[in-house]
C-alpha cells in the first residue's frame, strides 16, 4: 500500500469517524473509496472502530470484506483490548454472510459467550451434523454452546445423529440428546428413549421418562414396566405415568 493510498484511507476514515448520517454524500463517498482500497487496509478499518461515533457505519464496510479468506484476521479482533472494537467485530460476524459460520467453532481462544451470540444469529447457516460430531471433543464451555445450538437447530433430518449421540459417554450429552429427541414422535425415537431408561445415571432416566410421556404415540408395555422397576422412587412415582397410561 503506497503513500497515496495511506493518505486516502486516513482522509476517508476521518469522514466516517465524524459522520452522524450514514446516508450523507460525504459518508457514502468515503465508504466507496475505502471499498476500492479494500483488504490491505482492513487492520486500519478495525482499529478505527474504537473511536467512531457511529461504529455501525464502519461495521457495514467491514462486513463487505469478512469472508473465509479474511476470517482469521477478524477472529483475532474478537478479543481486542478495546471493548468497543471487540463488540463491533462481533456484530460484523453477524452481518456478514460471506464466510462459513461453522469455522467459528474451531477457534479455542474465542470468547464462548460471544461465539454463542454470533452462532445463534447465524443458526440457519450451521451444519447441525457437524455440531453434533464436535460434541465428543469439545471442552465444557464449547459443549454448552454446541448443545444450545443443536437444540435450536435440530430437525428430523438429523435424528440418526442425535440418537447416536444419546449413547455418548458424557452424561450431560446423553441427557440433552434425550430432551431434544423428545420433540420428534417417531418409533426410532421411542425406542431410543426406552433404551435410556436403563441408563446408569438417574438424570438421564428421568429425562427419558419425561420424553416418552411427551411423545404423541403409544408406549410399549415393556418400557412402562421398566419404569415401575426403577430403583429411584421419584421415577417410579413420576406423575407422567398418568399421561402415559391414558394413551394406551
Amino acid at each position: 500500500m503506497g503513500f497515496l493510498d495511506g493518505y486516502k484511507i486516513k482522509k476517508a476514515l476521518a469522514v466516517l469517524l465524524a459522520s452522524q448520517n450514514p446516508a450523507s454524500p460525504q459518508t457514502v463517498q468515503a465508504l466507496s473509496r475505502l471499498k476500492e482500497i479494500g483488504r490491505p487496509a482492513l487492520a486500519k478499518f478495525v482499529e478505527a472502530l474504537g473511536s467512531a461515533r457511529h461504529p455501525e457505519i464502519i461495521e457495514e464496510l467491514l462486513a463487505v470484506f469478512l469472508d473465509n479468506e479474511t476470517f482469521d484476521l477478524f477472529m483475532s479482533h474478537l478479543t481486542h483490548p478495546n471493548a468497543q472494537v471487540a463488540a463491533s467485530v462481533a456484530r460484523v460476524f453477524v452481518k456478514s454472510t460471506k464466510y462459513d459460520p461453522n469455522k467459528l467453532l474451531t477457534d479455542a481462544k474465542a470468547p464462548k459467550a460471544v461465539l454463542g451470540k454470533i452462532l445463534t444469529q447465524r443458526k440457519d447457516h450451521l451444519n447441525v451434523k457437524s455440531l453434533i460430531n464436535l460434541l465428543g471433543t469439545a471442552d465444557r464451555e464449547n459443549r454448552a454452546v454446541l448443545l444450545r445450538l443443536i437444540e435450536r437447530s435440530a430437525t428430523e433430518a438429523v435424528l440418526p445423529d442425535l440418537m447416536r449421540a444419546a449413547r455418548n459417554e458424557d452424561v450431560t450429552i446423553r441427557a440433552n440428546m434425550a430432551r431434544i429427541l423428545a420433540r420428534f414422535s417417531t418409533e426410532a425415537v421411542r425406542d431410543t428413549l426406552s433404551s435410556l431408561l436403563n441408563d446408569p445415571r438417574k438424570e438421564v432416566r428421568q429425562v427419558a421418562l419425561e420424553g416418552l410421556a411427551s411423545l404423541k404415540m403409544p408406549l410399549e408395555v415393556g418400557a412402562v414396566c421398566q419404569m415401575l422397576r426403577d430403583l429411584d422412587p421419584a421415577i417410579q412415582m413420576n406423575t407422567q405415568f398418568a399421561r402415559i397410561f391414558a394413551r394406551k
